[in-house]
């Protein structure tokens, strides 16, 4: 389950973070410090003022699990402090953060919340399967069963091997633990040297629909029927809906032998979807005595954040505007391996880069 913070936002509040490549903002030191931290970790109190005592503030995005992470960090060579906040609506490309940093409530993300699953003989019809081997994002996953076990947006394919020895390959996109704004399933039907299929949906109002033989289009429309011949073909679907969505749906089609197809696997995201979302979640992660604590380690169901400020700063070394964020925050840290919970509050003007 999503653990809600309660959140304050400041009222017109319209931007908020991104980047490309981690950048240490320059500041010299002032009488009119800029970026700040004053904060307490289980007692022990700290606080730094970029610019001064080799104090720094950075601001870069990292990707996790394929989704970017906007951050910015502050601190020392020795005790640093990161705070991030996870994208959202992944499937929604004409949504941008900016345009809901004002009226979203996020949660701190928590590891250990979501998984998903393949199990490769779901998706193949007959005796002409040997075996099936799940490659994420380039890695190797083992054969036959599939266990993905953080949120994320994964490249996902079923490396098919036949009896005959031949192999083929079909790759999907899968969301893990994050929104999923519309659905819809692809039936197909291969038999006879002709392809028939459909495409349906019961909560999502489908726009569009195009559909393509490896690669080359082929028609338009909610359904197909077309004569394909012999062979394996990789049959691709894509699927508009009303608000904006695009999903592209791939599988395998052999209209002579039928052990040879592989249908579509990607509709499995909508029916996984858990009730943990981590669109918009924060972590934040200390660093300290070479020693990282993390807010994702340990459940944060109190936890609170109150944003009261956002101004422009300038423009950082590589050219990307930088925004000053004052906010309170309230949280539990863990290190990794420990049960040990530590309370962590501090007040802070942190610095963010909007690409």
């Amino acid at each position: 389950m999503k653990e809600l913070v309660k959140i304050a936002f400041l009222a017109g509040l319209t931007a908020l973070l991104f980047s490309c490549k981690k950048d240490t903002i320059e500041i010299y030191e002032s009488n009119d410090p800029v970026f700040t931290f004053n904060g307490n970790f289980n007692g022990e109190e700290m606080a730094y003022v970029a610019g001064d005592n080799g104090a720094y503030m950075s601001t870069y995005t990292s990707i996790e699990n394929g989704v970017n992470v906007y951050s910015g960090s502050i601190g020392t060579p020795s005790t640093s402090i990161s705070i991030g906040i996870f994208d959202g609506n992944l499937d929604v490309d004409a949504v941008h953060l900016l345009d809901v940093i004002g009226s979203i409530q996020p949660g701190f993300s928590q590891v250990g919340q979501t998984s998903f699953e393949l199990h490769a003989a779901d998706y193949y019809i007959g005796q002409s399967v040997d075996q099936v081997r799940w490659i994420v994002n380039g890695i190797d996953y083992g054969l036959n069963d599939l266990l993905i076990e953080e949120p994320g947006r994964y490249n996902v394919c079923a490396e098919i091997t036949y009896l005959d020895q031949t192999v083929r390959t079909v790759c999907n996109e899968i969301i893990v633990g994050y929104a999923i704004h519309a659905e819809s399933m692809v039936n197909v039907t291969a038999q006879n040297g002709i392809l028939v299929g459909t495409v349906s949906s019961l909560l999502s109002t489908v726009s569009s629909v195009d559909w393509y033989l490896d690669d080359q289009y082929v028609s338009s429309g909610i359904n197909i029927d077309e004569q394909i011949g012999s062979g394996t073909r990789e049959l691709k679907c894509v699927i508009t809906y009303e608000g904006g969505v695009q999903q592209t749906k791939r599988m395998l089609v052999n209209a002579y032998e039928q052990g040879k197809n592989f249908t579509d696997f990607s509709f499995e995201e909508i029916y996984q979807m858990s009730n943990y979302i981590q669109d918009y979640s924060l972590k934040v992660s200390l660093i300290r005595n070479g020693i990282e604590y993390r807010s994702d380690l340990t459940p944060n169901n109190s936890a609170t954040i109150a944003i009261s400020g956002f101004d422009y700063f300038g423009k950082n070394g590589n050219g990307k505007d930088v925004y000053k964020v004052n906010m309170s925050v309230a949280v539990n840290l863990a290190a990794a391996g420990s049960t040990t919970v530590y309370p962590f509050e501090f007040q802070t003007v942190f610095g963010l880069e909007i690409e």
